[in-house]
């Protein structure tokens, strides 16, 4: 199943589609991301959003939406439904495309195809974050309960996913590149 998932993937690979998540993800990064920041700290009086952490504590979340004031849990909540749903598409878009780009010439029952189910696992990672992290700051003052335990989980799992996923495209494209040049 995953063989067959990876192989569908993989199709996002040409050339065009590469090169329309390069522009796609380039806008986020350039445009769009500094924007929300700004935004985000306007809002939250500058205290660190979770999905900005590497790891928290169930403690930490609820003092986080503690410092982010009545206003600034609502607008965090109504972040994660709509830009913090865009953006993981960007990014797996920008990852499942240049990833299948750098894998589409490679037999298609090779393990390596694999690597393209990392996008997809970070983009699931990242909107259980956003559910979680949300939920505690929708059920706020209540205590994070089972909820909060569970969104550092998500978040590391979706930083480590993301950063291998951007590792395959570097190694995947460095093994292109070498192989085309070398002739091999």
């Amino acid at each position: 199943m995953l063989q067959t998932l990876a192989n569908h993937l993989i199709k996002l690979g040409t050339p065009r589609w590469a090169l329309l998540s390069v522009v796609i993800f380039g806008f986020f990064l350039i445009w769009v991301l500094p924007q929300e920041a700004q935004r985000s700290a306007a809002m939250t009086g500058g205290a660190a959003a979770p999905d900005t952490q590497f790891w928290y504590t169930p403690a930490e979340l609820y003092e986080t939406a503690e410092a982010f004031g009545e206003a600034g849990r609502a607008y965090y909540i109504r972040s994660r439904f709509q830009f913090d749903v865009i953006w993981p598409l960007a990014y797996w878009f920008f990852l499942t495309s240049t990833l299948g780009f750098w894998l589409r010439h490679t037999a298609p029952a090779s393990p390596w195809r694999g690597l393209i189910i990392l996008p997809t696992a970070a983009m699931l990672l990242d909107f259980g974050e956003n559910i979680t992290a949300a939920l505690v700051m929708a059920r706020f003052p209540a205590p994070p309960g089972f909820i909060g335990t569970m969104a550092p989980f998500f978040t590391a799992s979706k930083w480590i996913t993301i950063t291998l996923a951007f590792v395959a495209v570097l190694a995947c494209g460095a093994w292109r590149l070498t192989k085309r040049h070398t002739g091999r």
